[in-house]
């Protein structure tokens, strides 16, 4: 499946470890990381029969670890690495009307992925080198031009389903070669993944099952694009991150299932299950890989036993692979390292991708209280400053969970996290929730904290952070949104500089230059009640007293996908214009406010339509945040169905994307000027 490296094993893994930590008094959070950072280090399993030895024992103190089938004379469709090798015949594009080269018709000026760092590609659903552009939905891959009068066209479409992205999806663009990123589910009795809730079902007759599929298109003739590789593996798709020629694409994979028969009570089903776990085979502890090239299938096991390590405190059975991809020579070049242990959270800069992982403890080990429960973060850390190498190096992990990918930032060598602790009850003590920013370093194979200061937003929970260079802004929230700055030019001595408080939250932040800072996210009442889609524009330029310049409100109840999905933003620099997808469902309005209230109208203006589309701004430190313009679908205008949920740059015009189709727009007052609707599953 892939070539060696020198001096190391192609296929490598290593079992991840952490401890429990609770929300306790300051004595005993210091003595717990010191036990988190000494059973960090790992220790390699010396053969296949004590890999399966820990694997078992393990399987059996958490039951939660592997799940459980039954058999079944009836197979659902989908899903899983097959075992006979049987391999899907791989799709060629439909065809569609000729239209003029794309080459032809682009301008110079476009934009990518919203991407959180400079020079480290994001998958998203919509891709363009400037001369094209693909976009995925609904199990369908377009490709689309612009021609130089503003004209949007179809010039080829693809059906993903029968290749295994039936819905869902991402996208990495080079060159002519593409891949698709996704997870295909259904469910089998036969070779299930891990269920929810079924896990202590009596009586389940088959199991919730996934598989990550990786696709590599030809898409040299937009006109017939072509599956030429897939790459199927048990699990699930997390994310990938592309540095120059190379992907990186994470998943990951739940112990094989275990099959018992059916039982008539819940002793007689434990019974079964644990005699079942006591027999599992060790290759029911690995992922297997599938890949297909020519309607051939070759399946392998994903990990050799003497590449696995394990930590002294059980960290679960999942395992995490990291798979490394020459985007110049595709899918045949592709290679894997891997960790026994979850992961949700994907961060990359250009020197190392981290894998994170979200875990609640059912027991706060370090002080032995029963029933008290916390949550901790997995750190996994993958070195990738070789070309086509992806190495393990460390593993560690901080108090609280991450919010998302921006709650990490590796900057000068280190590695910076914010993470929020809810609150914790024992007795009759009692913690608050908090947030805290934690510094960490390698060293010696363990990602171990050098910094720390805690004690963000009391009470609240973070709902955006971003980095940038040695400073840290972090929003937290619950009725006002305090805006954080951190300096962390000393990552031993991370200290709060400013503190700014005001009314709502930013879910998202983006630096638009000028030491200014633009946060997209709600309204609020004094009360923390949601009040509409809020931008706000930040003077940063003296860390020690942050000041809002100016807010624009969108009012009603309204809302953005730019709150949970930053890819959903766009911010055109040379215009210094943002563009959000909004959708409103009551027509308060599209208007510019300042942080000053506006008085009540003496009569209430009648409600608009229901709309669901994009808005514009151009956004300064002189004149604030100016409306520019709105665009949406034909027809969207009283529905949200076919909302807008990418926009790009592209020819010095707007283009929009939808599961309905392309709009292209002018980017000085949004006014569309054409629009092309996706083809259908029948062609139409």
């Amino acid at each position: 499946m892939g070539r060696a490296h020198t001096g190391r094993r192609a296929l490598t893994a290593a079992l991840l470890a952490v401890t429990a930590l609770g929300i306790a008094p300051h004595a005993v959070a210091d003595a717990a990381t010191k036990k988190r950072t000494a059973t960090a280090r790992l220790a390699p399993f010396d053969s296949c029969a004590d890999l399966v030895a820990y694997a078992r024992a393990n399987a059996l103190a958490h039951p939660s670890t592997v799940a459980v089938t039954f058999p079944s004379s009836a197979q659902a469709p989908g899903g899983g690495v097959a075992e006979d090798g049987a391999a899907r015949p791989l799709p060629a594009a439909a065809p569609t009307a000729a239209t003029p080269d794309a080459g032809t018709t682009a301008e110079p000026d476009f934009s990518g992925t919203n991407n959180q760092e400079a020079g480290v590609d994001e998958p998203d659903t919509v891709k363009t080198d400037g001369r094209r552009i693909f976009t995925l939905g609904g199990g369908r891959l377009q490709a689309v031009a612009v021609s130089a009068d503003g004209r949007p066209s179809i010039r080829g479409s693809l059906d993903l389903g029968d290749a295994g992205i039936a819905y869902g999806g991402e996208l990495l663009l080079h060159g002519n070669r593409l891949l698709v990123l996704g997870t295909r589910s259904g469910f089998s009795a036969q070779d299930a993944a891990k269920p929810t809730a079924a896990r202590r079902s009596v009586a389940f007759p088959g199991t919730y099952r996934s598989s990550a599929v990786i696709l590599e298109v030809d898409v040299r003739d937009p006109a017939a694009m072509t599956v030429v590789r897939s790459l199927t593996v048990d699990g699930s798709y997390v994310s990938a991150r592309a540095t120059g020629d190379v992907a990186r694409v994470v998943i990951t994979s739940p112990p094989a299932p275990v099959e018992i028969q059916p039982a008539s009570s819940q002793e007689e089903y434990e019974t079964r299950r644990r005699e079942a776990i006591r027999n599992a085979p060790v290759d029911g502890f690995r992922p297997k890989v599938a890949i297909t090239r020519n309607g051939q299938t070759t399946v392998r096991g994903a990990l050799p036993c003497s590449a696995i390590r394990h930590p002294r405190v059980f960290s679960g059975l999942d395992t995490t692979s990291v798979f490394t991809i020459d985007l110049d020579k595709g899918l045949p070049e592709a290679e894997v390292d891997a960790v026994l242990g979850g992961g949700d959270t994907v961060y990359a800069s250009t020197s190392g991708l981290y894998v994170a992982s979200n875990r609640w403890d059912e027991q706060f080990e370090t002080t032995g209280r029963p029933g008290l429960g916390t949550t901790t973060t997995q750190l996994h850390r993958f070195a990738t400053g070789e070309r086509t190498s992806t190495t393990y190096r460390a593993s560690g992990s901080v108090r609280g969970y991450l919010l998302n990918q921006f709650s990490l930032s590796e900057h000068r060598g280190v590695l910076r996290v914010a993470t929020t602790e809810d609150p914790v009850s024992f007795g009759d003590a009692q913690t608050e929730s908090s947030s805290t920013l934690t510094v960490l370093d390698e060293r010696d194979g363990v990602l171990t904290p050098i910094g720390r200061v805690g004690g963000l937003g009391r009470g609240e929970r973070i709902y955006s952070a971003r980095f940038v260079d040695d400073v840290a802004y972090v929003v937290t929230f619950r009725q006002v949104d305090p805006l954080y700055t951190v300096d962390l030019r000393d990552p031993r001595a991370p200290k709060v500089l400013g503190e700014l408080k005001i009314l709502g939250y930013s879910a998202y932040l983006h630096p638009v230059g000028e030491d200014t800072i633009l946060g997209i996210g709600q309204d609020a009442s004094p009360q923390g009640r949601r009040q509409g889609t809020q931008l706000s524009l930040f003077d940063v330029s003296d860390l020690r007293n942050p000041r809002l310049l100016h807010q624009a409100k969108v009012g009603g109840s309204s809302s953005s996908s730019v709150e949970y999905d930053h890819r959903a933003f766009l911010w055109w620099a040379p215009r210094r214009t943002a563009v959000l997808p909004v959708t409103l469902d009551d027509g308060a309005g599209f208007r510019q406010a300042t942080t000053a209230p506006a008085p009540a109208p003496a009569i209430a203006p009648a409600p608009r339509p229901p709309f669901a589309g994009v808005l514009g701004y151009r956004v300064t430190r002189a004149n604030g945040i100016g409306a520019l313009g709105r665009m949406s679908d034909p027809g969207d205008g009283r529905s949200f169905s076919g909302g807008i949920t990418r926009t790009l740059v592209f020819g010095g015009r707007l283009v929009t994307i939808s599961d309905r189709g392309v709009g292209v727009g002018s980017l000085g007052d949004f006014k569309r000027s054409g629009f092309v609707a996706f083809p259908t599953s029948d062609g139409s």
